[in-house]
């Protein structure tokens, strides 16, 4: 699995106010999201937008919203610092564990994203690289 200058759910809860690329997605329903990258329906709760879903805590299903809020923003944003609609997140690997997740191991599949999202990450929640 190859994902490539990704963002861990704190950063893109923390910086929607000063990064208006973070802002295009904020309000957006996250079935949606996941659907129009994977083609699957997640079935999460219809009205949970992703800024509503990057913000979850504990685990279980929430944790596994939150890290896929962190993947939508990382497949479509990455690294705010540098250039916009660069994909960061590779659509079959991002498939591949929503479909685990839909399999019944939620808890894997939220392990998976969440790892890579934090994978290399170079900046923390509060912005400042690493």
């Amino acid at each position: 699995m190859v994902w490539d200058r990704r963002m861990h759910p704190g950063y893109w809860k923390n910086h929607a106010d000063t990064n208006p690329r973070v802002a295009e997605l904020y309000g957006i329903n996250l079935n949606a999201a996941i659907l129009d990258i994977t083609g699957l329906n997640l079935g999460a709760p219809a009205d949970l937008t992703i800024d509503q879903a990057v913000a979850l805590k504990g685990g279980g299903e929430n944790a596994l919203y939150r890290a896929l809020a962190a993947g939508v923003f990382n497949y479509y944003y990455g690294d705010p610092n540098v250039g916009a609609n660069i994909v960061y997140i590779d659509p079959a690997d991002f498939t591949a564990a929503v479909q685990q997740a839909l399999d019944g191991d939620v808890e894997g599949a939220a392990g998976i994203i969440d790892d890579a999202n934090n994978l290399g990450c170079p900046i923390d929640s509060f912005g400042r690289r690493a």
